[in-house]
């Protein structure tokens, strides 16, 4: 990722001085023209969900029932129950951020990555795989609960454990959150992979295990607190660390891999990274160089005077036709959390990004 930082700047000089040999798509607005692009519309008026956590979202909905556990530290606890696994919840947690409109709520776990549209002081509503509404339905809200309903999450977990002088700690991966390990079930199973694999003493290691959070009175007997308790260790992870815990990154300065334009899926090659220092950007189709200027106000964007060195590639083409068209069409944007989508003025996705971190 460094080396491409350093090379697409130059590139982008390259490209800006082939001049004669340079092709300008077509674009309806000059330069950085924000003009004829209508204001976002302001979010409907209501109090925010997300207000005064720890809450509980409860709902039961067309593929079954969940319950969306939100902490204040931007951590989560999510439960789903399905028809063909009647009384067998399964569990998740994670981490979760609001889109760079606060509109969407995108919870990553260990599981899979789940999108809620913020609807109003008390609703969310499941998104689809693509942050869209499913049929538009309410039969997808969750509503949150008058109180606080905690559940015992169980669930495979990857995470830096140590374990020094009688003491255990885990701290999950996905969640950065920290727990005691509870000196039962797989706990010895777990104290033996640890001492195997340690580097030196009081060093972490990280873990592949089966386990569970569930309140644990406290060394001293005051009271009870959060622990896990190993069910089964399924591994030792070549890895020292758990690595960056889960966040939005930015718009600008983030180097964005293209995985789709309208309904094309891109393999690999295609990318776009944004320099907020000259307003300019460069990328690729996945077959010919693009560069050119842009502008951003809020949530609004344009891509205007895009260069690109034409050449015939032996596959790829129709993607990279899309992209080069797709990013003349553009007219707003939104991250959540590692993913940008580029959207016209119907808010309709034209090309969906992933950050390489």
């Amino acid at each position: 990722m460094t080396v491409r930082r350093r090379v697409w700047p130059a590139l982008l000089a390259v490209v800006l001085l082939a001049g004669c040999g340079a092709e300008t798509p077509p674009t309806d607005r000059e330069a950085g023209d924000l003009s004829d692009l209508p204001p976002l519309a302001p979010p409907e008026p209501s109090t925010d969900p997300l207000a005064n956590l720890p809450a509980t979202f409860k709902g039961d909905l067309p593929n079954g029932s969940l319950q969306l556990n939100l902490f204040p530290d931007q951590t989560f606890f999510l439960r789903a129950m399905t028809p063909d696994r009647p009384g067998v919840p399964r569990d998740d947690l994670g981490g979760w951020v609001l889109s760079s409109d606060h509109r969407t709520l995108v919870v990553k776990g260990n599981r899979a990555t789940e999108f809620f549209a913020l609807r109003d002081g008390s609703t969310i509503r499941r998104l689809d795989a693509d942050a869209k509404e499913i049929d538009g339905s309410t039969a997808y809200d969750l509503k949150r609960a008058g109180r606080f309903e905690p559940f015992e999450v169980s669930t495979p977990m990857r995470g830096a454990y140590v374990y020094m002088a009688d003491n255990a700690s885990f701290t999950e991966c996905s969640s950065g959150r920290r727990w005691p390990v509870a000196q039962e079930g797989a706990n010895e199973d777990l104290e033996r992979a640890y001492l195997a694999a340690r580097p030196s003493t009081g060093q972490p290691v990280v873990i592949q295990l089966e386990g569970r959070i569930a309140p644990r009175t406290r060394l001293d007997g005051t009271g009870t607190r959060p622990s896990l308790i190993v069910d089964h260790v399924a591994g030792v992870s070549k890895d020292q660390s758990c690595g960056q815990r889960y966040s939005s990154v930015p718009l600008e300065g983030t180097y964005w891999k293209l995985v789709r334009v309208g309904s094309h899926q891109v393999a690999a090659g295609a990318s776009l990274t944004l320099d907020p220092a000259s307003q300019s950007y460069a990328g690729s189709g996945g077959c010919n160089q693009v560069a050119g200027s842009y502008r951003r106000d809020g949530g609004r964007i344009a891509f205007t005077g895009a260069i690109r060195e034409r050449s015939s590639c032996p596959s790829g083409m129709e993607v990279d036709e899309a992209f080069r068209t797709a990013l003349t069409q553009v007219a707003r944007w939104r991250v959540l959390g590692s993913i940008l989508e580029l959207q016209d003025l119907g808010g309709a996705t034209l090309a969906r990004f992933e950050a390489e971190r």
